[in-house]
């Protein structure tokens, strides 16, 4: 199964993200990119507190260790897909809050993994649709007039939905076309 979901969060966002899927599943970690110094995965506290852009969410109750593989450059690569949720993170550009993405596709030899992926994407899925409710409309960048309404392939978190309405100039908007978002 393959599954994305694009969306707009803040760092207040990415932190109570965590915090509740921490809460809901004790086992997971959030690894810091997929690049390591060694073979034991860079972890951090929250998404918030990644370096990298990248983020994954890596649930040991399911798979205890991780494959990776010895790169050239002496670093250690570990898996974007399979048995973790890869998290591509918003970014701030000025007045622009850039769209991120959560994305994951299951794939796995054993079985059992295969069915404890599927049941931890329907939590992740499911939380991510309570926290990010918001309805947004895509509009013209200059007039802030509608062009589109709905826009239900793109969600927005709490912390973007309040950082768009501080000001008309906040817009979020799309990494690769220009196509501009407000909270509806």
């Amino acid at each position: 199964m393959k599954e994305q979901v694009q969306l707009f969060l803040t760092i207040e966002d990415e932190i109570a993200l965590s915090n509740r899927l921490c809460e809901l599943r004790p086992g997971v970690l959030i690894l810091d990119g997929n690049r390591w110094d060694s073979t034991v995965p860079k972890i951090a506290r929250s998404i918030d507190k990644c370096e990298t852009n990248y983020a994954y969410l890596w649930d040991k109750n399911i798979l205890s260790e991780l494959p990776y593989f010895s790169r050239g450059d002496g670093q250690f690569e570990g898996p974007q897909t399979g048995c973790v949720f890869e998290i591509w993170r918003s970014r701030l550009r000025e007045n622009l809050l850039l769209a991120g993405r959560f994305a994951q596709c299951i794939g796995h030899t054993d079985p059992l993994v295969v069915a404890a992926m599927y049941r931890f994407a329907d939590d992740v899925w499911k939380l991510l649709k309570k926290m990010t409710k918001h309805p947004l409309v895509a509009v013209d960048p200059i007039s802030l007039q509608v062009v589109r309404d709905p826009v239900p392939e793109y969600r927005a978190g709490d912390g973007a939905i309040e950082w768009a309405l501080k000001s008309p100039k906040n817009l979020l908007a799309t990494h690769t076309v220009n196509v501009f978002f407000k909270p509806k």
